[in-house]
């Protein structure tokens, strides 16, 4: 079972990064085998983050989180980072994000567009944000976003 708290619960030091494929990671060393591959992926830490939108907000909540996924993506440590809205309720979204590890969440948190977005929210949610905290044990080794 994922470790759920709520947001303002800290990690330790970590980061956040640009999306990066599987191939992106076999190509490290040209001596780095399958192993080395298979371990840097395993390591890879990923949160869900529940947020719930005031109604009437959603626009501006958008607006604002936007500045937190430009930024996000172009972070060394971040593999992914998912905007998932509830089809079912417009006010409900969950944030799908991949680091290469907990010190990547860490750093991400120090970032100058990570302070500005969690500011800008304060006002525009119900209640604080929720994470769950997983560790990736069997990747999908397809790169489907692209």
């Amino acid at each position: 079972m994922a470790r759920r708290w709520p947001a303002t619960v800290g990690l330790g030091e970590g980061s956040f990064g640009r999306p990066r494929r599987r191939s992106d990671i076999n190509e490290t060393n040209e001596n780095d085998g399958p192993d080395e591959a298979r371990e840097e992926i395993a390591a890879m830490f990923v949160q869900l983050v529940h947020i719930k939108v005031k109604p009437g907000c959603v626009e501006d909540f958008l607006d604002v989180f936007r500045i937190n996924y430009e930024g996000t993506i172009q972070e060394p440590g971040n593999y992914r980072f998912d905007v998932l809205q509830d089809p079912q309720d417009e006010t409900s979204f969950v944030i799908y994000e991949a680091f290469e590890s907990e010190e990547a969440v860490g750093e991400h948190r120090k970032t100058a567009h990570y302070k500005q977005t969690v500011a800008g929210l304060e006002n525009l949610l119900e209640g604080p944000r929720d994470k769950d905290f997983f560790r990736m044990v069997m990747p999908n080794g397809r790169d489907r976003a692209a």
